[in-house]
């Protein structure tokens, strides 16, 4: 083999050693944190990302005590649904959850099933809930309160049958998910999918309105967002793509060929009612 072969074959493996150091199914080193009280000293295995090879014992993070190991906490007992952990996908893992914040009760976890909290004490690992009876009883209150007040029959129709789809998947079981901007809770029947965001402050969405939830629920006959106010008004409704079309240029002359945004801005009290159709920004 000549030198010039040998140089290239040297290039050749350095190269494919370095991609499979890249992506290799060990991407972290472990890091190593400690309760406030100093009582406990945790090490987190994975940094939030485990292999495809993962399995039901792959180990997240270990507990000790004393420097003794006083628990190790595996992906089954902190996932009910084996499944989410494959929620989040990566180029070359899966994206877990991670630390949020540790305290002298436990470890504070955000994953692709919500809030829990590993607790030192029980060694037990608690699942956090945003999901609210009251909240859905408000939801049901408001809208037949408002139907009266829409004197479109095709929306009307498309609202009530919305309500009624938010309740059979509001009656199943859900889950709390982040996105990063915010938590919401995702419930999922094939593809019917309801995501109720518990928030507060304005949104832009809903005419700059102080909205408490929102309920956004999608199906294929269906896009719809049912805001939860408590300013001047107490219910904002947008129909995504529910208005007329009207062949609509834009300001630089672009054209606006589908449907547009339906709202409906209502206080259900005072029986005020007002809606539009518009084009998002």
């Amino acid at each position: 083999m000549s030198g010039k072969m040998k140089k290239k074959l040297l290039i050749l493996f350095t190269f494919l050693f370095a991609i499979n150091s890249a992506w290799s199914d060990e991407p972290w080193e472990p890091q190593e944190y400690f309760s406030p009280d100093g009582k406990y000293r945790i090490v987190d295995h994975t940094g939030g990302l485990v292999s495809e090879k993962w399995d039901a014992d792959t180990i997240l993070f270990s507990v000790y005590e004393n420097e003794k190991l006083y628990d190790e906490i595996k992906i089954c007992k902190v996932f009910k649904n084996l499944r989410m952990v494959e929620y989040v996908e990566t180029v070359s893992h899966f994206s877990w959850g991670h630390f949020v914040s540790i305290d002298k009760e436990g470890i504070n976890l955000l994953d692709n099933e919500g809030e829990k909290k590993y607790v030192f004490e029980t060694k037990e690992v608690q699942s956090e809930t945003h999901k609210s009876q009251s909240t859905y009883n408000e939801l049901n209150s408001l809208i037949k309160m408002a139907l009266p007040l829409i004197k479109n029959k095709k929306d009307v129709k498309k609202i009530s049958g919305a309500l009624k789809t938010i309740k059979n998947l509001y009656s199943q079981k859900g889950i709390n998910l982040n996105n990063g901007s915010y938590n919401y809770d995702l419930f999922r029947s094939g593809k019917k999918v309801l995501r109720i965001i518990n928030t507060k402050g304005a949104w832009k969405g809903a005419g700059s309105h102080s909205v408490k939830t929102v309920f956004r629920l999608n199906t294929s006959e269906i896009n719809i967002s049912i805001f939860l106010t408590d300013d001047d008004c107490d219910l904002y409704i947008v129909i995504h793509g529910g208005g007329d079309k009207e062949n609509f240029k834009g300001k630089w002359g672009e054209d606006f060929d589908y449907p547009p945004e339906r709202f409906y801005e209502l206080n259900t009290k005072s029986g005020y009612v007002k809606t539009a159709d518009y084009y998002p920004d």
